[in-house]
């Protein structure tokens, strides 16, 4: 992949900030690689929302981040669902405004957008562990900024059975093992895995594993803060109302 890019989008850290991934590039050798891919927005919310449906982000309710999907929507997994598929959802969803961890089990199926399975699919949160209870997820251990989190901090770098991507990647290839024995019953699976996210810790071996590394920032970074640099249709219009979905 980084053959097809510039130097500098290529070696965007430098040329000694290199960060070998093997298997993403076993991926792209033996499938497609998407050389120009473009989003209809740099936001979260709203990029998930023009993915989702194939429309641009103001027709879809979801214009900003924390903003809810408009129930009347329809996204890929409607449409599958029409043909007959089985529509999993694993990991973060942010489409269904502010609810926190918001584990989509448990909200009305006229929010499910056609994802029948959605046992281990959440709305929004940075946590880095969760666990299993019953047939769905909850968060682990949950860190507060501002607090000592040491212990917390320990459990990210060696617990993989429970680091949030481990788990959620667990979870996917469960789906896929239960649907690939019933050959007559299509299905579909989305794997939304929410690292790399702040707070930037990971577990070990990947932890440390380019401690060594001499990184240059590049020169986009080099801004006064983030109100001085983002552009005024990114900024939060002052007193904007999030409702919880319309």
């Amino acid at each position: 992949y980084r053959e097809i890019l510039g130097e500098k989008q290529g070696y965007i850290w430098g040329k000694q900030g290199i960060v070998s991934t093997p298997n993403i590039d076993r991926l792209a050798r033996s499938g497609a690689t998407l050389s120009n891919f473009y989003v209809s927005s740099p936001s979260c919310t709203p990029s998930r929302a023009s993915f989702m449906t194939g429309l641009h982000p103001w027709a879809t309710g979801a214009t900003f981040n924390h903003l809810a999907l408009n129930s009347n929507a329809t996204t890929f997994a409607n449409i599958l669902e029409d043909n007959g598929y089985i529509n999993s959802y694993i990991g973060k969803w942010h489409l269904q405004g502010m609810d926190k961890p918001g584990f989509m089990k448990w909200f009305p199926d006229e929010r499910a957008f056609g994802f029948q399975e959605r046992d281990y699919m959440y709305n929004r949160g940075h946590w880095k562990l969760f666990e299993e209870v019953g047939k769905s997820m909850r968060v682990c251990c949950s860190w507060v900024q501002g607090q000592d989190m040491s212990n917390y901090w320990q459990k990210v770098k060696t617990n993989s059975d429970i680091y949030g991507t481990d788990f959620l990647v667990e979870k996917a290839k469960e789906v896929i093992e239960k649907r690939a024995e019933k050959k007559n019953k299509p299905f579909s699976l989305f794997l939304s895995i929410p690292d790399p996210h702040t707070p930037m810790y990971s577990r070990e071996p990947y932890e440390s594993m380019y401690d060594n590394l001499k990184l240059v920032k590049p020169k986009t970074m080099k801004v006064n803060s983030y109100e001085l640099s983002a552009p005024d249709w990114l900024k939060y219009p002052p007193g904007r109302y999030y409702p919880r979905w319309p």
